[in-house]
């Protein structure tokens, strides 16, 4: 049987810059790589440059975007305005009070942070595309009922 061991979600964005600005400097994501418009890989945004694709990670959770644009030039398959996920991305994560706080009057919360029946501490988030992200952590004061 086939093992994965990865799934990277690339996401259409109508801004790379502006998405990637948001992940680093509100969830302490790091920029891994981005590439222009001509195809030019840059391991960091440069000013004078428009970008088509990027890549974000943060501890084992990474994301990829790119533009609709190019999206929609390279897969002519998907309809990437269509493509949205109708779902929320679950990352799991460790000091998720702390990141609750930091996030806390700077980004659209949607649901404050609460623990859940399954024991999990989460809260969610729409990021600046408007994607619905969901942090998690185990409770460590969770009784089952």
């Amino acid at each position: 049987m086939t093992k994965f061991t990865s799934l990277t979600p690339n996401l259409a964005v109508d801004n790379i810059r502006d998405t990637v600005n948001f992940y680093t400097n509100m969830l302490g994501f790091t920029l891994k790589m981005a590439v222009t418009t001509e195809g030019q890989m840059h391991p960091s945004l440069q000013d004078g440059n428009e970008y088509m694709w990027a890549n974000v990670a943060n501890g084992g959770a990474e994301i990829m975007f790119q533009t609709t644009k190019s999206f929609q030039d390279e897969f002519p398959f998907i309809d990437a305005k269509q493509s949205h996920a109708s779902g929320t991305f679950y990352i799991q994560v460790e000091g998720i009070d702390a990141l609750f706080t930091e996030c806390s009057g700077k980004v659209n919360i949607t649901s404050p942070l609460t623990t859940t029946f399954y024991g999990m501490k989460e809260f969610y988030i729409k990021d600046n595309n408007g994607y619905d992200l969901c942090f998690g952590e185990p409770d460590p004061n969770f009784k089952p009922a």
